[in-house]
């Protein structure tokens, strides 16, 4: 697992080596149904529909939970979703949001923005952050779509916030 990770972080994937990192890194995999407590953070995951496996995880410490699940079309798969499961209770999920309802694409491994938010309703979480964005969407178009989402979160049920996941963005979660 080390060889591949350390793979990924060459250039041009990344400019520096994993060995020149200033920490003490431990490289572990974690599987459908994995349950560690990795320091003071207790790690969970599940796999989700996508036609590469993948994983979604929840990351839980200091009675706060934050799920992050892209790459996932389960919400079309005709089976039970796990992102659900795993997102139950969760302060913060982060969603696939690649398609608006016009132009999804079955098979391709990713979510409408309206699945998600229909994932976010079910699992109860408090804020809804949809992720992985059709990248021909303008900033604009992504304004629109943030606002349109909060409408439509709010007409499901109050209280759930819903973000854009924007490039430098930070939250407290």
């Amino acid at each position: 697992m080390r060889e591949l990770l350390a793979w990924e972080w060459t250039i041009p994937f990344f400019p520096v080596d994993i060995d020149d990192l200033p920490a003490q890194l431990s490289v572990g995999e974690l599987q459908d149904g994995s349950d560690e407590q990795i320091g003071r953070f207790r790690v969970r995951a599940a796999s989700i529909f996508h036609p590469a496996p993948a994983l979604a995880f929840r990351i839980e410490a200091d009675e706060r939970a934050l799920v992050y699940a892209t790459d996932t079309e389960d919400p079309f798969s005709g089976k039970a979703n796990p992102v659900v499961a795993l997102a139950t209770g969760a302060n913060t999920l982060i969603h696939d949001a690649q398609f608006v309802e016009s132009d999804f694409k079955p098979t391709w491994g990713h979510s409408t923005i309206t699945s998600a938010i229909d994932v976010a309703v079910k699992s109860k979480v408090k804020r809804l952050v949809l992720y992985h964005h059709d990248p021909d969407r303008s900033d604009d178009a992504l304004d629109r779509i943030g606002v349109d989402a909060q409408k439509q979160m709010d007409q499901k049920v109050s209280g759930i916030e819903v973000v854009v996941a924007r490039e430098g963005m930070e939250l407290v979660i």
